[in-house]
């Protein structure tokens, strides 16, 4: 924005007439309409006394203060735009995320009452296929293995989750208020608080457990069948 038109503005805006500005200032009248009509300018001096006359800086006189704030209102448009539709992804990739959350916690719960059906030799609805009751008691073991694992990657899923969701709620509030905040990008998920270390040599032991009891149980079912394909000798396939 040129001066003088600035300058008609805030003329305009302080109820003051051509002649009124120019005494203030001890310059004639035409002077001013000069300024105002772009064909002239005031010096530094005589520009130092236009901000005290308006109460307004040297950059909102001149217009340069206006644009600034011009151009960060488009920049900031652009960057909420830009935001709702990175919002959109972040929102479907977080409901994937609680989703997966759900499956893991089902499947928990599903390998869990296999494992007590298993030790107290339960069958509802026949749904288990034949097993001699100390094969079952092996495989027991061996899903009740696989139910801690499941529980412990569902916690450490839901850990993640929120770690994830906590870094993209900092990042938008950065984007948005141009802060300096630093964002901690990494993936170390404080499940379980300061039990880290208890947690990980739970999960190596119960993995271990989960292996050999899975090939202990398979080599029982083998020799107990006398048959490699064991679930075709007990019939397993077949109604």
């Amino acid at each position: 924005m040129k001066i003088g038109k600035r300058m008609q503005e805030l003329r305009k805006e302080n109820d003051l007439s051509q002649e009124d500005l120019a005494s203030l200032l001890g310059v004639a009248r035409q002077t001013i309409s000069k300024w105002e009509l772009g064909e002239t300018s005031p010096d530094l001096k005589q520009a130092k006394k236009l901000s005290e006359i308006f109460k307004v800086t040297l950059d909102e006189l001149t217009g340069e203060k206006i644009s600034k704030e011009k151009t960060e209102q488009k920049g900031n448009a652009l960057k909420i735009i830009g935001l709702i539709f990175i919002d959109i992804f972040v929102f479907i990739f977080f409901i994937f995320m609680l989703l997966w959350i759900l499956v893991l916690g089902i499947f928990s719960i599903s390998i869990l009452l296999l494992s007590i059906c298993l030790f107290f030799n339960m069958n509802f609805c026949s749904l288990i296929p034949y097993i001699p009751y100390h094969c079952k008691v092996l495989l027991g073991v061996t899903t009740l293995a696989l139910t801690v694992l499941s529980v412990i990657g569902t916690f450490w899923f839901t850990g993640l989750t929120k770690k994830l969701f906590k870094m993209y709620k900092k990042y938008h509030h950065k984007v948005i208020t141009n802060s300096n905040e630093e964002i901690d990008i990494s993936l170390h998920t404080p499940i379980f608080g300061t039990n880290k270390k208890k947690l990980k040599t739970v999960t190596i032991i119960t993995l271990v457990v989960f292996v050999i009891f899975l090939i202990i149980s398979l080599i029982t079912c083998m020799i107990t069948s006398g048959n490699i394909a064991f679930y075709h000798e007990w019939n397993w396939f077949i109604k």
